[in-house]
């Protein structure tokens, strides 16, 4: 199946925008606060971060599924212990997102001891939920990042091969909480955290070592789902090798059932040096008002004295075609830039990921994270700190 997509706008447009904490303050999220420990100090891991915004046309609700970092002190017997992790929330809008209601805990950390008899629990992160129609019913699909988190050593003591993307369905966004999901695995992926590896579906796909970032797009029949394919060389990720590919699905009966299909590597280091990085990560699919499909990305880079990804805010690009996945490119080739969002003010580890939905005020949204001592240590104690904050930008791209 050929998707092509209709470009009605001026392909030479682009918008530039500097996000700054005067200029486009963070979003407030009525009746949630980032995390805190006892006796209210602010936890040394909080904020909001990894927005995904989608409408629902049914009754015309602007939802957002975002991640929730906390430390959290946990207290067995005399023994104290802080636990690091990250749950996802979920807010919603009644005007536009002019203004945001907490509404629920979407997925909280789920206690799991491993094959191997370590106790921890598994954290979501990167959220992506996206109104559909299965079987005829309307219907809600969600993706997100899942991973063991050890009770000891933090995010450093994660094991890679625990790696998943979890995708479930339900009636709304709400009861996404309790639907059943199918985990999506990468070669590397224990079969104790997978039902299904993705990278048998093509010998393209046997770089990578562990799927992030789901991003879910539907055309009316076809569920697209994107994901960051991560390589690594040794234990450091491998931007040469590390692209953003796209599947396919058509959403029907049981979620365990889907038949998934390798669409194809919608950007790679082509791309990436085409924009001035090493690599493109923290994709998301949004369609602008004039019907276009975009593809938004954050430019990236690899810091080794900081053992941390580097983000440089968000590029707005534009899809050719989703099937087989191409970007839009001027006639002489260079890309189309929809719009480029930065921030002059970001710390030394940059920005975060974006998120946008052409029917809400915001515009696109940029993450922004400010991170101290993070690069050896999460967690209370030890200096390690990191806020993460929403900041509405009002570009349309």
């Amino acid at each position: 199946m050929f998707l092509v997509v209709i470009h009605v706008a001026n392909a030479q447009e682009i918008k530039q925008y500097d996000c700054t904490d005067t200029n486009c303050p963070p979003l407030r999220i009525s009746g949630d606060a980032p995390a805190e420990l006892p006796g209210g100090r602010p936890s040394p891991f909080r904020g909001f971060a990894d927005a995904c915004m989608r409408f629902d046309p049914t009754n015309k609700v602007l939802w957002m599924a975002y991640s929730y970092p906390y430390v959290r002190i946990q207290r067995e017997g005399c023994r104290r212990h802080s636990q690091i992790g990250v749950e996802t929330h979920l807010a919603r809008s009644l005007d536009k997102g002019n203004t945001w209601d907490f509404a629920k805990v979407l997925w909280a950390p789920i206690k799991h001891k491993d094959s191997k008899g370590v106790s921890g629990h598994i954290s979501h992160e990167v959220a992506n939920i996206i109104p559909v129609t299965i079987d005829g019913k309307s219907a809600w699909i969600g993706a997100r990042l899942n991973y063991f988190m050890p009770d000891e050593g933090g995010f450093k003591a994660r094991p890679p091969q625990s790696f998943h993307i979890s995708v479930m369905t339900a009636t709304s966004p709400e009861t996404l909480s309790d639907a059943q999901a199918v985990r999506l695995g990468s070669k590397s992926t224990d079969e104790e955290w997978r039902d299904i590896d993705i990278s048998l579906l093509s010998p393209t796909l046997q770089k990578y070592h562990l799927w992030n970032e789901p991003a879910l797009y539907y055309d009316g029949q076809i569920l697209y789902m994107m994901l960051s394919g991560m390589a690594f060389h040794r234990k450091e990720p491998d931007p040469s090798n590390s692209d953003i590919v796209l599947f396919s699905t058509t959403p029907k009966g049981n979620v365990h059932d889907w038949k998934w299909e390798f669409v194809g590597v919608v950007a790679s280091r082509k791309e990436a040096e085409e924009l001035g990085c090493k690599e493109l990560n923290q994709g998301e699919i949004a369609v602008s008002r004039n019907g276009n499909i975009l593809l938004l990305v954050t430019p990236s880079r690899w810091d080794r004295t900081i053992n941390d990804f580097v983000y440089d805010g968000c590029r707005v690009l534009e899809f050719d075609s989703l099937n087989p996945p191409k970007l839009l490119r001027h006639a002489n080739g260079q890309l189309v830039r929809r719009a480029s969002i930065t921030s002059s003010d970001a710390g030394s580890h940059g920005t975060a990921a974006s998120a946008y939905d052409h029917n809400s005020a915001t515009g696109v949204i940029l993450g922004k994270r400010t991170k101290t001592a993070v690069g050896s240590k999460h967690g209370d104690g030890g200096g390690a700190e990191m806020t993460a904050t929403l900041h509405p930008t009002g570009i349309h791209p």
